[in-house]
């Protein structure tokens, strides 16, 4: 269901089988797993599945014009580089 990712997530815990991530949850668990962080990207909603060719066409000529975006509400996913870090035994 559309926005309801965006609901406390005590709500969304208990109505829905999908996990949820927020950028600053995923670098948390990616840092406490020894990764560095190099990047991130919100990835934008593919427009392939609109119907209406004039919508199609509109969305992507103002709202989704690239496939990446630094708006998060026009985001489907969130990208994360990252990299393990070599721990030096001394």
């Amino acid at each position: 269901m559309p926005f309801f990712s965006w609901l406390p997530h005590a709500f969304h815990r208990k109505f829905a089988k999908a996990r949820i991530y927020r950028k600053q949850d995923i670098i948390k668990l990616l840092r406490t797993h020894s990764f560095e962080v190099i990047s991130t990207q919100y990835i934008t909603a593919p427009m392939d599945v609109a119907k209406n060719p004039q919508l199609k066409k509109w969305l992507h000529a103002t709202l989704f014009t690239k496939d990446t975006t630094q708006i998060t509400f026009l985001s489907t996913g969130i990208l994360v580089h990252g990299r393990k870090i070599k721990i030096r035994n001394i």
